[in-house]
């Protein structure tokens, strides 16, 4: 009985200690999230997993993101146009492989869906929420759009590049339509907001927007400040035809 309990005792205890023979077989294990390396360690018997120090990423290029291919792609569309769309000049200007780019988009298509889309949200759904954010009457609204889009907020050269695009390409004609009707719309919601004749709000968000790309299309040397009071003085030539309405 004495007996029995002892060994009973005895087992309760810890085990004993061991120290990793030089010998033991040893077995890497990496640990990995998608193909990004988490972390490696080593795993040595009994005493458990132990982490392998790793040598510094110091000077290590960053993984490029979709953010990152997608900017270089509205910036190289502006630039160079359609044919600087190649997926190995955008690896090139990136510094890196065609891998990268498989992983966020599955094709050509999808990366230019996704690119369009990045350009309608930057330049008008984006500026329309900074205006609206802004707050104000309808004409101060009118009054901040224009001067938003006018302070190189928007970025003309990629504008140029879809536009031309559109004639050839029947997807980016219809994201054209799309944008255009959002940015028309915004505007005949405040001109309406001024006057209720319908014919002069929808002539009034025409000309405006008409205005502001035709502005950005002319080539003009021309001081900055002789250049504000011209534009400013259309802006108003457009926004007294809502008084002119509202008179009748």
């Amino acid at each position: 009985m004495e007996q029995v309990s002892r060994r009973r005792m005895a087992g309760c205890g810890p085990p004993p200690s061991r120290t990793t023979d030089a010998h033991e077989p040893r077995m890497e294990v990496e640990i990995a999230v998608k193909d990004k390396r988490i972390a490696t360690v080593v795993q040595t018997g009994p005493g458990g997993l132990q982490p392998r120090r790793r040598k510094s990423n110091a000077g290590r290029k960053p993984d490029v993101t979709p953010e990152n291919w997608l900017e270089i792609g509205l910036r190289e569309l502006g630039r160079k146009g359609p044919g600087s769309l190649r997926l190995d000049a955008l690896c090139k200007k990136l510094g890196i492989t065609k891998g990268s780019f498989y992983w966020y988009f599955s094709g050509r298509a999808d990366f230019m869906s996704k690119l369009l889309r990045t350009w309608e949200e930057r330049e008008t759904l984006a500026l329309i929420e900074h205006v609206e954010m802004l707050g104000g009457t309808p004409a101060e609204k009118l009054r901040k759009l224009f001067t938003e889009a006018n302070s190189g907020r928007v970025n003309f050269r990629t504008e140029q590049a879809i536009r031309h695009w559109g004639h050839s390409e029947p997807a980016i004609r219809d994201m054209l339509h799309k944008v255009d009707h959002e940015r028309i719309e915004y505007l005949r919601r405040q001109f309406a907001a001024l006057t209720a004749d319908s014919v002069i709000v929808e002539t009034q968000a025409t000309l405006l927007y008409s205005l502001i790309f035709g502005e950005a299309m002319i080539y003009r040397r021309e001081e900055r400040g002789r250049r504000r009071q011209r534009q400013d003085a259309a802006f108003h030539a457009v926004m007294r035809m809502s008084a002119a309405g509202s008179d009748r």
